[in-house]
Order: structure tokens, then C-alpha cells, then sequence
């Protein structure tokens, strides 16, 4: 949070959330990839393969692209992490931040699956899911 907040906060008063998301935090990730698409591009000469109406659409696109695919990453990771926490140490100082993180992806899939002998198979299924996603994108 510290590392961001100076870039964060004052995009905040600018960009209200919209459905859920903060938009102050997702702008600057999704213009931080389309510069990294744009620098990829440059560097593997795609200037001269498309003509500049076609690329500069298809590098916002890769960018869109490059920050949703980043984004379920770090939602495997969360939900791994969680996982091997509640093993190891399930009362942790990360547990309750990681289970905010992934509640309401975990929720859903808690009211369609029961626990199964007291395990809670819901972020194995959410994994799966989240790689099948991958797959997609």
C-alpha cells in the first residue's frame, strides 16, 4: 500500500470506483501494460507488420489483455498462499487480509460445494477455474 499510495490517492479523488472496482488502482496497472505491450511491440519490429490503425487498437487490446491475465496470477497465488496458511499457521497476521482477498471469489463456490469431511475443496475448485480462465485469455 505504501509503495502506491502516492499514485493511488490522488487518482481516487479523480476516478470513483465503478461495479466494485477501483479504478484508481486498475488505470495505472492497465497503462504500466499497455506501455510494457507498446516497448514489446517496438522491440520485435511489429512497426513496419501493421499498419499504425490497426496497432494502436491491438496494443490497448494486449494491454486489457496483459493486466486481466496478471490479475488472475495473483488471485492463484492468493488463494495457494491462503491455502498453505491454514495449514501451517491459520490464526497468521496474512490470513484475515488473504481471506478478504478471496472471499468473494471462495463464497459463491462455498454455497454450491459443502465441505467434504470437514475440508473446504472450494479453493481447488477456484484454482481450476481460475486456470481454465487462463486458458482463455
Amino acid at each position: 500500500v505504501q509503495l502506491t499510495n502516492w499514485l493511488v490517492k490522488p487518482l481516487r479523488r479523480l476516478l470513483p470506483g465503478l461495479f466494485g472496482l477501483d479504478l484508481a488502482s486498475l488505470l495505472p496497472a492497465y497503462l504500466l501494460q499497455v506501455v510494457v505491450v507498446a516497448l514489446l511491440v517496438v522491440a520485435g519490429g511489429g512497426l513496419a507488420a501493421l499498419p499504425p490503425e490497426l496497432l494502436v487498437p491491438l496494443i490497448f487490446w494486449r494491454g486489457l489483455l496483459a493486466v486481466l491475465r496478471l490479475s488472475v496470477y495473483m488471485l492463484i497465488g492468493a488463494l495457494l498462499l491462503q491455502a498453505v496458511l491454514s495449514w501451517v499457521q491459520p490464526y497468521g497476521p496474512l490470513t484475515r487480509p488473504l481471506a478478504q482477498l478471496t472471499d468473494p471469489f471462495l463464497a459463491p463456490l462455498r454455497r454450491l460445494v459443502p465441505p467434504i469431511s470437514g475440508f473446504d475443496l472450494t479453493p481447488l475448485i477456484a484454482v481450476l477455474l481460475a486456470n481454465i480462465v487462463l486458458i482463455f485469455l
